[in-house]
């Protein structure tokens, strides 16, 4: 029952690149962990959309921000580690590097849920 899984947010733009495996990582903020381990799944919620899909968490950690790497930011759909960086300074609207840690979630994605009925929530 989809009321049963963890649910996580992720902005609308980063349905398709999840789906088709292009974004296979995201990196989070302490104050936006996720309470998470390897194994679980979790329901991904893509903001002002009804489109959700169950990822199956295949890696947790985190990691000094000056530490992101280039596989770090092909893994969350960027073409660079200045590009992830400059997105996540960003959503988060202050200078990363002051900040000690981010957490990251690798992910495979194992069902898609295209239309959300109203007793889906």
């Amino acid at each position: 029952m989809i009321k049963d899984y963890i649910q996580v947010n992720f902005s609308n733009e980063w349905y398709e690149p999840i789906i088709t495996g292009g974004k296979t990582q995201t990196m989070r903020l302490p104050t936006s962990r996720w309470e998470v381990k390897e194994d679980d799944t979790v329901l991904a919620n893509f903001q002002g959309t009804n489109k959700q899909a169950l990822l199956e968490i295949t890696k947790v950690g985190y990691k000094l921000f000056r530490s992101i790497t280039e596989t770090d930011a092909r893994n969350c759909g960027f073409d660079s580690v200045a590009e992830l960086k400059h997105y996540l300074e960003t959503i988060y609207a202050f200078p990363m590097e002051s900040y000690n840690r981010v957490y990251y979630y690798c992910f495979d994605v194992i069902g898609i849920i295209e239309e959300v009925g109203d007793d889906a929530s």
